[in-house]
């Protein structure tokens, strides 16, 4: 008796008898052997007794059939011929059925489609009538609807809890996996658990699916796999599906599930559906990742607008701050803050810090002019135990503490030339020595510094090397004093009040408008500091809800020069005076001159009683 084995392979030992009756061999659901891949035509051969003689007949496919290697049309077969098709092996042989597992109808090939052939995603007049199911109309139907569900969803938790749901209706499966390829960190992939999102992948599990799921990935087609196990002396098959998700050309990632029964569970037509679905949930994976994108961009421009807040003026100065620190908070450049002493420069390098990638790491900040002589390269580079005497432990030094981070360097222009020339290589390299220590250490921290000093006459002074400022000045910031930018003190003025009021838990106060023309007038030497110190003053001494002129002189702009001050109305109206008489009472030359609009000329003469 003559019988056809398969050689090798999932199918092993998987064997029919040679009869009188054709055996029909194709990927059509009426053959007698069937292999499902797409290289197999739908009756591919048939092989059969002619009298005592196996008998092999191609049946037209454009596919060859192979017999021992060459191809074959019509042939007499021997015992030990090797007949392959497709990617099945089978042997000739002579045996009794006993020697057999068991006659299989169907081997256990697997079976690829690409997204355009599936019968859902193109023209019906694509595909022939065997690839078209009677399930073909309802199954657009639920790939319709499932459509629906999608658009309504705004969270890719809510996109997996929905995924679940059509698996599970319509494949049952005993596990499932999505493999998500969003994050360029990540190169391989996350893995999700979508029958238990909350659980974790077994290692084993993940390595075996990643190698199905990057087979689907590389040559863009589902994937059916069907494979037999044995659980004791019972012979189970093992189904695996797999397709890739794809947003145009954009790697999204790919879907895979599997069930395991006494038969095969999915067939061709699932495929058809997998591949479908797979290429219809791929722009609701990009249109999350976009609208998340979107939302994550907009809270850091809400946080970035709340940081920048606290650099309160509306002046063109202090816009020109704002853009300068929005601009050079993302780099890593170096920046040199310029400015007087008070006009804010320690909060924007403290806004660069936090409005850059660094912002979770420490900002180390070290006022250059406090630190003792003898302790400099102590505090910047750190000690080794036993350097010098008090040396006891290993300390670390605020260039270490900045690692990751941002150091920054309060009234640089104080260091002298020495403690310059010890910085300068550590600040280009992020390289040094602690003292008393051999080994080199290397630190990645950015540089920002401030001054009230100007460098550029420092370095024609030979007071500050020329080296390390160019090091320091990557991006310049320049802060203009208070007194140069009046039009922002009204503002300060609120902002200040507002924050003593919430500090101190009382009613908030207001200014006058007289009060207010008075400060603004003020020369300010001390700048945003001084009119922050004021205000908190006048918020705590005044008991009435009105700050007025005579509150503040009490405190305000009196500079102990040794002799009481003059009121400042009364040198306001001498000045004004003054200025009459040098334009011959010309109002608008007057105005001019004192560099304020010919309205406040006029109101400020009616308030000194001067005819204009």
């Amino acid at each position: 008796m003559f019988h056809l084995t398969v050689k090798s392979g999932m199918a092993k030992g998987a064997g029919w008898t040679i009869s009188e009756r054709p055996l029909i061999i194709g990927r059509q659901s009426t053959c007698d052997v069937r292999i499902l891949e797409t290289v197999v035509s739908r009756r591919h051969c048939e092989i059969f007794l002619d009298g005592e003689i196996p008998r092999l007949k191609h049946l037209g496919s454009l596919n060859p059939t192979l017999v021992n290697g060459l191809q074959a049309l019509d042939c007499a077969l021997e015992v030990g011929d090797e007949v392959r098709i497709g990617s099945v092996t089978f042997l000739v042989v002579r045996a009794n059925a006993k020697d057999f597992q068991g006659d299989a109808t169907e081997l256990l090939s697997a079976d690829t489609l690409a997204e355009e052939d599936s019968v859902y995603l193109s023209a019906p007049a694509d595909h022939a009538a065997s690839e078209v199911h009677p399930k073909t109309d309802s199954d657009l139907t639920e790939l319709f609807q499932i459509s629906r569900v999608l658009s309504r969803v705004t969270r890719h938790e809510g996109l997996i809890t929905a995924l679940r749901g059509f698996l599970q209706s319509r494949f049952s499966p005993d596990a499932a996996w999505l493999l998500l390829m969003r994050d360029p960190s990540t190169p391989e992939g996350h893995f999700v658990n979508v029958l238990s999102p909350g659980s974790s992948v077994k290692d084993t599990t993940a390595h075996a699916v990643r190698e199905r799921l990057s087979r689907v990935l590389k040559e863009r087609r589902g994937l059916l796999f069907p494979e037999r196990t044995q659980n004791g002396e019972k012979v189970l098959v093992r189904c695996t599906m797999a397709a890739p998700i794809f947003f145009g050309d954009h790697h999204i990632g790919a879907l895979c599930i599997d069930r395991t029964l006494s038969e095969r569970v999915w067939c061709r037509q699932d495929l058809h559906f997998f591949v479908a679905l797979a290429h219809l949930i791929a722009p609701f994976f990009g249109a999350i990742d976009r609208m998340e994108q979107l939302e994550a961009e907009n809270r850091k421009l809400r946080a970035t607008g709340e940081k920048l807040g606290r650099i309160v003026g509306k002046s063109k100065a202090m816009a020109q701050v704002q853009r300068m620190v929005t601009m050079v908070a993302p780099s890593m450049q170096p920046v040199l803050i310029l400015g007087p002493t008070g006009t804010g420069k320690e909060l924007v390098a403290g806004l660069i810090h936090e409005l850059s990638s660094r912002a979770s790491a420490p900002l180390v900040t070290v006022n250059c002019a406090a630190i003792p002589r003898e302790l400099f390269e102590s505090e910047f580079f750190g000690h080794e135990k036993g350097a010098f005497t008090g040396a006891v432990a290993r300390k670390t030094g605020l260039l270490e503490q900045s690692h990751k981070g941002t150091l920054f360097l309060d009234e640089v222009g104080d260091l002298s030339l020495e403690h310059q020339a010890r910085i300068l290589r550590a600040v280009e390299t992020g390289r040094f020595r602690r003292v008393g220590g051999q080994e080199e250490i290397s630190a990645d921290f950015r540089v920002v510094t401030a001054t009230n000093k100007e460098l550029v006459e420092e370095i024609k002074a030979g007071s500050f090397r020329e080296d390390l400022y160019h090091r320091l000045r990557a991006v310049e910031i320049r802060i203009a004093p208070l007194n140069r930018r009046r039009s922002d003190i009204p503002e300060l003025v609120q902002y200040f009040l507002e924050a003593a009021a919430a500090k101190t838990g009382t009613p908030l106060r207001r200014l006058s408008p007289k009060a207010l023309e008075y400060l603004v007038e003020l020369p300010w030497p001390g700048n945003v500091r001084e009119l922050k110190n004021v205000m908190e003053v006048a918020h705590a001494v005044c008991p009435e809800g009105v700050i007025d002129v005579a509150d503040l002189r009490a405190f305000a702009s009196v500079h102990d020069r040794g002799d009481i001050p003059t009121p400042l109305d009364d040198m306001e109206r001498d000045h004004i005076m003054n200025a009459l008489e040098y334009t011959n009472g010309n109002l608008v030359e007057t105005a001019r001159l004192l560099g304020i609009a010919r309205s406040t000329l006029y109101h400020k003469l009616t308030h000194h009683g001067l005819k204009s």
